[in-house]
C-alpha cells in the first residue's frame, strides 16, 4: 500500500447500544480500510437533544425527550458518501427543560395549535422480515399531515402515508416531522 492512501471505507466498533444515565459517555471507534490508510470522520447525530456527539466520535447520553428515546449516529468519511451508523437508545428521562448536558433550562416553543397533547408514534422500535415486509406508521396527538424520511433507504423504504417497506438487511431510523417536532423509530430488517 502507497504511504499516507486515503481511506475508502470504514467501520464503527459498534452499531447499537443503550446508555443508562444522563451525562454518560461512550467513544464509538472509526476504523478505516484498508489496513493502515488515512481519513477524518464527520459525526452528527439525528437527535441532538437526546443522544449527543461530539468531533471524536464521543456519544453523550441527554435523555428521552417529547417520546423520542434513540439518536442515530452517523460517521461520514469526510469528502466522500461513505457512512456508517450506530443506534444508540436512552434508558432515562432527560431532566426538565435541559436539552445538552451541563446546559441551562429554557423555556419550550409554543406548538402551532394543531398538537392535542403529547406526540407519540404507534411504535418505536420494529422488525421487518420476508414474511412482515411492510408495517404501517402512525403518529397520534395531532391533526397535522406527518412528514416522514428513512435514514438509509438501502435497508427501507417510507411513503407519505407513513408505510414502511423492507428492501435489505440491516437497522436503520425512521423520522417523522410533524408540528415542529421530530419523533423517530427504530426499523430493523432480517
Amino acid at each position: 500500500m502507497p504511504p499516507d492512501q486515503t481511506a475508502t471505507g470504514l467501520t464503527l466498533d459498534q452499531s447499537d447500544f443503550t446508555l443508562q444515565s444522563y451525562g454518560q459517555k461512550v467513544t464509538l471507534k472509526a476504523t478505516f480500510s484498508p489496513d493502515g490508510s488515512k481519513g477524518y470522520v464527520t459525526w452528527t447525530s439525528s437527535n441532538p437533544e437526546v443522544v449527543s456527539v461530539d468531533e471524536n466520535g464521543t456519544v453523550t447520553g441527554i435523555g428521552k425527550s417529547g417520546g423520542v428515546s434513540s439518536a442515530t449516529i452517523t460517521a461520514t468519511l469526510t469528502g466522500t458518501q461513505i457512512s456508517q451508523s450506530c443506534i444508540v437508545r436512552c434508558s432515562f428521562d432527560a431532566p426538565a427543560g435541559v436539552t445538552t448536558p451541563g446546559a441551562s433550562a429554557s423555556p419550550a416553543p409554543s406548538g402551532s395549535g394543531n398538537t392535542s397533547g403529547t406526540l407519540s408514534l404507534n411504535r418505536e422500535d420494529f422488525t421487518l422480515n420476508a414474511t412482515w415486509p411492510t408495517f404501517q406508521m402512525e403518529v397520534s396527538g395531532t391533526t397535522s399531515t406527518p412528514t416522514w424520511s428513512i435514514a438509509n433507504t438501502a435497508i427501507a423504504t417510507v411513503d407519505s402515508s407513513g408505510k414502511v417497506t423492507r428492501v435489505g438487511i440491516g437497522t436503520t431510523t425512521l423520522t417523522c416531522t410533524v408540528d415542529g417536532q421530530t419523533l423517530t423509530c427504530i426499523v430493523r430488517c432480517n
